[in-house]
């Protein structure tokens, strides 16, 4: 049976067709730049296919949102311009820039006008880029979480359940706090609740809460992590300190240790940096010793110590190099 030619009809309508879907296709691979009248900034949508109804837009391939400074990259984003809602899945990377924060997770639920969210099996950062095997640092005080869950309650702070959070470039950090839910504060603070200190991924110690700062260059006063240890010689050791910044180039620290076998300990320090040419440091360590050995020899004492560096008028460099040691034994 011999195949008929399509009729004047048909190829008409073919010729037609043809132009309005490649218009279409191109239309697709082109971004679509939203601007409501409440929209404070442009809605830059991208992806390799996009279909609207109405209000809603459905994007998947390679999707792109772009909304001020933020940028957030998934699977598929579901988008509605009326509410400013969109659902994003699958490979989604949320980056704001301005904090160096950014988020990878399997899910997002994300309001562009509200700037708020709630993001699903999260690996995060704030103040280091982390990837799979490395981690670049966009600041001095970078800080890692791993997270069940993290709500983004407002611009700026977010809160983070069942999480492992640490200052460690991952993937493989030598410490981590685990903890139930925690505040972070992206170029602030973080708060960690109920906190389980674990080295290698083995629980070691608890504390209730637990505050780290989270400033570019942080100088904050206050209590250190404190030290508990075990020896031979000194016997159970606990010790803790108080930081003392001062002001941007001068700070001290004082602190104490008990040695459950000996006795206790104190040590303090100060340094200053007046200029860019001078410093100075000082430091002092003491011990009051209960005695050692079957004759309870008493090896307590104190050192001080003290250099700095100044340049002088004419030319001159002035050198300070003291230490002071009040028991050799």
């Amino acid at each position: 049976m011999s195949k008929q030619k399509p009729g004047p009809f048909v190829s008409i309508a073919f010729l037609l067709c043809q132009p309005l879907f490649v218009a279409v296709a191109i239309r697709a691979q082109v971004p679509f730049e939203l601007q409501a009248p409440q929209e404070r900034h442009m809605v830059v949508l991208r992806a390799e296919t996009q279909q609207r109804i109405g209000d809603a837009y459905h994007l998947s391939g390679q999707v792109e949102v772009l909304y001020g400074s933020m940028r957030m990259t998934a699977d598929q984003v579901d988008y509605n311009s009326a509410s400013g809602e969109l659902t994003a899945a699958g490979n989604v990377e949320f980056t704001e820039p301005t904090q160096s924060e950014q988020i990878r997770a399997r899910r997002a639920e994300y309001n562009l006008r509200q700037e708020t969210g709630r993001f699903d099996d999260v690996e995060g950062s704030v103040g280091g880029l982390a990837r799979p095997s490395s981690a670049m640092l966009t600041t001095t005080n970078p800080f890692y979480f791993t997270a069940q869950r993290v709500d983004r309650v407002e611009p700026g702070i977010y809160r983070v359940y069942n999480a492992e959070v640490t200052v460690c470039s991952p993937p493989r950090p030598t410490w981590t706090f685990h903890t139930p839910a925690a505040t972070i504060r992206p170029g602030d603070s973080a708060w960690i609740r109920h906190a389980q200190f674990r080295l290698w991924n083995l629980p070691v110690f608890y504390l209730p809460v637990v505050y780290r700062s989270l400033e570019r260059q942080p100088r904050n006063s206050g209590f250190l992590a404190p030290s508990v240890g075990n020896n031979s010689r000194l016997g159970f050791v606990f010790g803790e300190s108080f930081f003392w910044a001062i002001s941007r180039s001068m700070d001290a620290e004082v602190g104490a240790e008990y040695l459950s076998k000996r006795g206790w300990s104190q040590q303090g320090s100060f340094r200053v940096v007046p200029n860019a040419t001078s410093y100075f440091r000082a430091s002092y360590y003491g011990v009051a010793d209960r005695g050692f050995g079957p004759q309870k020899t008493d090896q307590g004492g104190y050192t001080v110590s003290g250099e700095g560096v100044a340049l002088l008028p004419g030319g001159f460099r002035g050198v300070l190099d003291f230490s002071h040691l009040s028991s050799l034994v």
